[in-house]
């Protein structure tokens, strides 16, 4: 062996490798069950050793015995049954789980909207057709209400616009549709006069007798492609446009001041107040951003917060196409919802024929945001 070994450093272009071979002779050695074994035997000092119970205790392959000197492992105590839990309490609200944003429901970053609380009985409505105060959402930012079954609320940002407001209003008046619309402060103090005049607009909204135990009026109303319910006889109300705040400045409020929030909900909603010559009753934060400081601000002065679960995204170029406007509304209508489109966009007025006609020829009634929070409570 010794002159295998002094031949082999003669030979080998790198004299140090001869000494990894008594390593790797070990390592090949102890990697047969009989280098194991003779391992094991030097620990026969005793069974009951530390050493000894913990080899015992060891995982073999699958088929290979531990030697006969090991003693067998202990079995394991068996595992008692889990104790149930008591159940929990169910919550008696009819509550709706949170949303997105609905996660193409158009938010530009926006938070989705909060889980609505189940609305308070309807309000009566005045001789001219009016709505009274819509029941509150205290503590929530209302995204959609689908207790309120095939109807859909369709509103609209960022005006009063000078080039714009007077044309989306005939639209609505051609179709019969009401709406509910979103201003902000100081475009409402630039043209005071478009405030009025969305305020003072009626339409005449098809409804069934049969469903319904009285009637604002009994003249017949033009088939705007409502879907009507057999052996009923179809008659109208007359519905006004419905005025929500959308702040002064139209900034982030969820970044603001609670001294801020108060001022842009104040000046708000005393503005239009006075214009629309009855409360304020709605808000909806700019950009969908609110805290639970503006919610609580809001409900102090009466107001429910009020978000959407449908944005059509008029506000984007690529999207600025009345088809594709059209489209999107049409393919994400949900019982309740509420949609997102702004003032002042081509796009939109162009789409708005299509978005009022497709929804009703799917069996959609088109109504206010209070009257979505009223039909909530049947």
């Amino acid at each position: 062996m010794t002159s295998f070994l002094n031949r082999w450093r003669q030979i080998s272009p790198r004299p140090f490798l001869w000494r990894l071979l008594p390593i790797l002779a070990f390592f090949i050695w102890i990697g047969f069950p009989t280098g194991w074994e003779w391992i094991l035997g030097a620990l026969r000092f005793g069974a009951s050793s530390p050493s000894a119970l913990a080899l015992a205790s060891l995982e073999t392959w699958p088929g290979e015995a531990l030697p006969s000197w090991l003693p067998a492992p202990s079995p394991a105590p068996p595992l008692e049954p889990p104790k149930p839990s008591p159940p929990k309490p169910q919550p008696t609200s009819n509550s709706e789980p949170k949303a997105g944003p609905i996660q193409d429901q158009g938010t530009q970053s926006r938070p989705a909207p909060a889980p609505i609380a189940e609305a308070s009985p309807k309000p009566s409505s005045d001789p001219a057709g009016q709505p009274s105060q819509p029941p509150k959402m205290a503590g929530l930012a209302l995204g959609s209400v689908s207790q309120a079954g095939k109807k859909i609320a369709l509103t609209f940002d960022d005006g009063p616009s000078e080039a714009w407001t007077a044309k989306y209003l005939e639209v609505l008046k051609e179709y019969q549709a009401p709406a509910t619309f979103f201003l902000i402060g100081k475009h409402s103090q630039a043209h005071p006069e478009l405030v009025r005049l969305i305020a003072s607009t009626a339409v005449e909204v098809p409804w069934c007798a049969a469903a319904q135990p009285t009637v604002a009026s009994s003249s017949p109303a033009p088939d705007q492609g409502n879907a009507k319910v057999p052996g009923s006889q179809i008659k109208s109300q007359r519905v006004f446009m419905e005025i929500g705040a959308h702040s002064w400045s139209h900034q982030n409020l969820r970044k603001a001041s609670p001294s801020a929030i108060e001022a842009e909900l104040n000046q708000t909603s005393q503005l239009l107040g006075r214009l629309m010559q009855r409360p304020v009753t709605l808000f909806r934060p700019p950009g969908g951003n609110y805290n639970q400081t503006l919610i609580a601000r809001a409900n102090q002065k009466g107001q429910t917060v009020v978000l959407w679960n449908i944005d059509p995204k008029d506000w984007m170029p690529s999207h600025a196409q009345a088809g594709h406007l059209a489209r999107h509304v049409l393919a994400h209508a949900r019982p309740g919802s509420i949609v997102l489109p702004h003032e002042g966009k081509p796009a939109t007025l162009a789409a708005l024929p299509a978005i009022i006609k497709g929804l009703r020829s799917r069996g959609y009634e088109l109504v206010t945001v209070s009257e979505l929070l009223a039909a909530n409570s049947k």
